[in-house]
């Protein structure tokens, strides 16, 4: 749902493809859930969430060494 930055979509799927820098529009992707990190939550300020995105990215490399 966007709790942090309401824009009124709805529930919606937002990747980040960790290591990767290119284009993918007009790409088609398949998604593969491995695991679970968090549960949705409102961060107060914009830097809350990006440091809490930072500790997404490391959790997630250190899930995929082990899966």
């Amino acid at each position: 749902m966007r709790p942090t930055f309401a824009t009124g979509r709805g529930e919606l799927i937002e990747a980040h493809l960790i290591d990767f820098d290119g284009n993918l529009y007009e790409s088609t992707l398949r998604l593969d859930f491995i695991a679970r990190l968090r549960g949705e939550r409102r961060f107060d300020t914009p830097e809350d969430l990006i440091a809490q995105m930072r500790r997404d990215v490391a959790h997630t490399r250190e899930i995929l060494v082990t899966s």
